[in-house]
């Protein structure tokens, strides 16, 4: 795993050097930002991970901070409405992760790590995960109205949704084994919410 880890960061490494030849120094800065949250995630004497700021960390990352790079990479300049559009892609992911905490809050505790699940509470922790599922819709609710219809196509997943929230729903104490299959249907859902919102931003000529 460790050499697994390497190499990635090196290859990304590589890639990066070649973009920010492309497309100029921002890129280096977001780079060395994405880096640093992918590195210090775990690693000492940072973990923030462990801190419960793993949350925090996982949103800009796969959020804000990926789709901006993509963006400026191709055109060269940063906009607002990209940034507005990367908004329920980062939600839904960190979804996945506070699933996954969720789901592991009892080995986490035994590990000593300190997780936003952990902090709010079974309860707490449910309602983290409705307002992760459901906000991205209320975005895609707004930017429909405000850019255009096409960019609605995600509503389409909203039944898988609905499905995701009754299992988290249950769970609850001795039947939290409701959620072993819940990070891994979030990311379901999270790939299919994302290939249909590039599907309506691509139709309506947005960018």
């Amino acid at each position: 795993m460790f050499l697994a880890g390497a190499s990635a960061f090196a290859l990304g490494s590589v890639v990066g050097g070649a973009l920010t030849f492309i497309a100029d120094w921002p890129i280096l800065v977001l780079g060395a930002i994405g880096l640093s949250l992918a590195f210090f995630y775990t690693a000492g004497p940072v973990g923030y991970k462990y801190r419960a700021l793993g949350d925090v960390g996982i949103f800009a990352s796969f959020g804000p901070l990926l789709v901006l790079g993509a963006y400026f990479v191709q055109t060269e300049r940063f906009d607002l409405l990209p940034l507005l559009f990367s908004l329920p892609l980062g939600l839904l992911i960190d979804a996945i992760l506070h699933a996954n905490n969720f789901r592991d809050v009892e080995a986490d505790r035994r590990t000593g790590a300190v997780t936003l699940a952990q902090l709010t509470g079974e309860q707490g922790a449910k309602i983290v995960f409705y307002l992760l599922i459901l906000a991205p819709y209320l975005f895609v609710l707004s930017l429909g109205a405000a850019v255009s219809p096409w960019v609605l196509l995600p509503i389409l997943t909203v039944p898988a949704a609905l499905k995701l929230l009754s299992a988290v729903r249950m769970a609850s104490g001795e039947t939290r084994a409701a959620l072993a299959a819940v990070p891994q249907r979030t990311a379901q859902l999270n790939l299919l919410f994302g290939a249909l919102l590039a599907v309506g931003i691509f139709t309506s000529g947005s960018f």
